[in-house]
């Protein structure tokens, strides 16, 4: 009876054993595949299947559910990683722990390695954090100054007013940006000894600027200061190309751009390019662009809307990427349209329709 006993004891030592070794095995392999870099989908993104499967509303630190959005789309499952590079501007925050930004989670989780932040205020190379006053006509310089990736991974876009023209001129085509149709001032230009892009501010605003004479200048797309009324009248009197340096586009593989919710689904308003300066976000309702002039954008640009968190951001993900005849109709999104944000423009800063309007005939034309 004891020999018995001893065999079966020693049977179920070497069961235990084998066990532990399964489990140490499968461990690794689990800790291998986290680390596995780069790590991309084997097949094209199904994007309606992943909306239709996607319940994330968890938030880290973003301020909305932008950190389950993001996490899930970089899933090897679903998108992947590539380079694990990643740009966010405009970002007021002096250091990653206080930032609310979509980027926080993504450094602080490792899935991004590599990354720029910009913002027109605050700079900390510590953590990557350069000042940059971004317009259409310099993003792509200040993106090869500090050495982005031609295709990375995330590009976050929220700098409450031109939101929509950057986008156009870090993806666009040739030379980018888009058709200025505002005639420059020669007699004024002349007298500038600014150079392009020192009055956009991409984070904190700067305060508008003034002639002696107290004429008002604004910044128009191309980066050049023009007359005030100039610029709202010569826009129907013909177009010029703007003089954007022929730098190669950018094509991210994921971007988010804010959005404005005010706007109905439908309505294609956004700040106009030529008061990309003069107008600055003071808590009002006319900041950015709406869903519809971003979709728009998008689509001539290669991108496909995915997702939207309500009031906040748009995510697109580039074409190639797509399946073929996954991606979602606009009208998806329409919920997250005509909400109520912030208080209503008074007039402050000029009329309403010399900030705003209709942005579609500018993405059109867009070169």
């Amino acid at each position: 009876m004891r020999p018995l006993l001893l065999f079966a004891f020693g049977i179920l030592v070497e069961i235990s054993t084998a066990i532990s070794f399964l489990r140490e095995r499968r461990e690794k392999i689990h800790q291998q595949e986290k680390q596995q870099s780069p790590t991309t989908s084997s097949s094209c993104f199904d994007a309606g299947n992943w909306y239709h499967a996607f319940t994330g509303q968890w938030r880290h630190f973003s301020q909305g559910n932008q950190d389950a959005v993001l996490a899930s789309l970089f899933d090897k499952r679903n998108l992947g990683l590539t380079n694990r590079f990643m740009v966010e501007f405009g970002y007021p925050a002096k250091d990653i722990a206080s930032s609310y930004g979509n980027g926080h989670n993504l450094i602080t989780s490792g899935l991004m390695q590599n990354w720029v932040l910009l913002d027109g205020g605050v700079s900390n190379s510590a953590i990557h954090l350069f000042q940059e006053f971004l317009t259409a006509q310099n993003v792509r310089e200040v993106f090869q100054k500090h050495q982005v990736v031609p295709e990375p991974d995330y590009v976050s876009v929220d700098i409450d007013s031109c939101d929509l023209w950057l986008f156009m001129a870090i993806t666009g085509g040739g030379k980018g940006g888009v058709r200025n149709k505002t005639q420059k001032n020669e007699e004024e230009d002349q007298g500038d000894g600014r150079t392009h892009g020192q009055e956009l501010n991409s984070g904190a605003r700067n305060e508008k600027d003034k002639t002696s004479a107290g004429t008002r200048r604004v910044l128009s797309l191309s980066g050049d200061t023009v007359n005030e009324k100039t610029s709202t009248t010569s826009t129907t009197a013909g177009s010029a190309r703007t003089s954007i340096p022929a730098l190669p586009a950018y094509r991210p593989r994921v971007m988010t751009v804010e959005y404005n919710s005010n706007y109905a689904l439908g309505d294609f308003t956004s700040v106009r390019p030529a008061a990309c300066s003069q107008y600055q976000w003071h808590q009002d309702n006319i900041y950015g662009a709406s869903l519809s002039a971003i979709h728009l954008a998008a689509e001539q640009r290669g991108y496909k809307v995915v997702y939207v968190t309500p009031t906040l951001d748009v995510f697109l993900v580039r074409e190639d990427l797509v399946c073929p005849g996954t991606a979602l109709p606009i009208q998806t999104f329409a919920s997250a349209t005509g909400l109520s944000m912030h208080y209503a423009y008074t007039g402050g800063l000029g009329p309403r329709e010399q900030l705003v309007g209709d942005a579609r005939a500018d993405i059109e034309d867009s070169v």
